[in-house]
């Protein structure tokens, strides 16, 4: 088990970067099930994510890279360091099926990772919270959904790493222990995103955590 706590200011990636002649397409298709295509790094079937958070959806995959961060999260350069980080770790001639795993939060880290994925063709899989069934919970309900999964695969064979975007939490002052990982620095990070790292680092899975750039030394 191990965690690497960093702060990237990023390069453009050569395996994730986004085509600029895909963006507009890939905002479109950020919501269609049916959507794949042949990217760097393999061929894809017919199989991916259009059953969000099911198990049965989650085999097949060489490596798989579950996304957990904040709602604020812009910054979309660390982002791309990050996935060429991942990519990196795992060695670019191993990568035949990469997935990523997304809490399909509509704004902030999910929503930057999936788009960024799918505009270098590969797959996603979604885990939306039930808000209506636990108006609470919901959140870290997903979470455990998502590390429960990322278990699944590493079960089957794929490589799996977490990568955590943190950013200060926005609903609240407080300071807490198990938020506060900035001593020096004023706030805590925002507590989704901290409870998800926190899972799967229990579960003796590798998490990388990036720190927004525009965050102070600490």
């Amino acid at each position: 088990m191990s965690c690497r706590l960093r702060r990237t200011t990023g390069l453009i990636p050569e395996n994730i970067a986004a085509k600029e002649d895909a963006n507009d397409a890939a905002t479109d298709e950020c919501h269609d099930p049916d959507f794949h295509r042949t990217g760097p790094g393999g061929l894809y079937a017919d199989d991916h994510g259009d059953q969000p958070g099911g198990i049965a959806m989650t085999s097949g995959f060489s490596h798989a890279l579950l996304v957990t961060g904040s709602r604020t999260w812009d910054a979309e350069e660390a982002m791309k360091a990050a996935f060429n980080e991942a990519w990196r770790a795992w060695g670019p001639s191993a990568v035949a099926r990469p997935v990523l795993l997304s809490g399909h939060c509509p704004k902030g880290a999910d929503t930057m990772a999936e788009r960024l994925w799918r505009a270098a063709g590969f797959e996603v899989i979604e885990f939306p919270a039930d808000w209506s069934a636990e108006p609470k919970a919901a959140g870290f309900t997903r979470n455990q959904r998502m590390v429960d999964a990322l278990i699944a695969m590493r079960a089957g064979g794929s490589q799996v790493r977490v990568a955590a975007f943190l950013d200060l939490c926005s609903k609240c002052d407080q300071r807490t222990g198990q938020q506060q990982l900035m001593p020096r620095t004023p706030g805590h990070f925002s507590h989704g995103t901290v409870h998800a790292r926190s899972r799967a680092l229990a579960a003796g899975i590798e998490v990388e955590d990036v720190i927004h750039p525009r965050l102070p030394p600490f």
